[in-house]
């Protein structure tokens, strides 16, 4: 080094280095998809005992009860999907986020990136992830990650309308249950005498976000 030259700067430590937000935020976004498994455990919990209610409709010809129950296990099948989304969405993050501590290195800084921001924007429109996604981007402009401009922009994005399960999907769910359990058939036209009462499936997720 020459004599003239300035000393180098010393790697930020401890509470000045922004890689230790991001390894924060990584360990959230673990945390995150560790709930989201065992949200999928509860859904799956919760259609095995409505696949229980709809054979005992079934054996007493129950048409209405069994299609009641059958809608529930249509909307618990599309909230496990919307689980799916967003997990792989926040692969994306976590990745990116490790590219980048990995990379400081080099950068000197933790920036935003392209593909940060489309897997927010994607989660955002998903309506069980949209607060916790509000409050995690809030994290990630303390840390760097995201500029104010983008979350701004993010709160704007307004949730996908949640489809209603068609009739097709409803009776697809009594066939395959009537597949799983031989010999026994639902008759056509049948008026229940009451309604059944079960417990409902348990698929809103509810992220434990802030907790840094």
């Amino acid at each position: 080094m020459s004599r003239n030259s300035p000393p180098a700067s010393p790697p930020p430590t401890g509470g000045d280095d922004p890689r230790n937000a991001a390894r924060a935020l990584v360990r959230q976004v673990e945390r995150f998809k560790s709930d989201q498994d065992r949200q999928k455990q509860e859904i799956n919990t919760g259609i095995k005992q409505v696949k229980t209610e709809i054979r005992k409709c079934i054996k007493r010809g129950d048409v209405k009860g069994a299609k009641i129950m059958a809608r529930e296990i249509a909307n618990a099948q599309k909230a496990k999907e919307r689980i799916e989304i967003s997990k792989a969405n926040l692969t994306v993050i976590a990745s990116q986020i490790n590219m980048q501590i990995a990379q400081y290195r080099v950068t000197k800084c933790i920036k935003q990136s392209a593909e940060v921001m489309h897997a927010l924007n994607e989660n955002m429109k998903l309506p069980e992830m949209r607060e916790g996604i509000q409050e995690f981007s809030a994290e990630m402009l303390k840390a760097g990650i995201l500029e104010e401009e983008f979350v701004n922009q993010l709160d704007q994005i307004q949730p996908e309308v949640e489809q209603e399960a068609v009739d097709e999907e409803i009776d697809k769910i009594i066939a395959e249950v009537q597949l799983e359990q031989p010999q026994t058939y639902l008759p056509s036209g049948v008026i229940p005498n009451a309604n059944p009462q079960i417990a409902q499936p348990q698929y809103k997720y509810q992220p434990p976000i802030g907790q840094f």
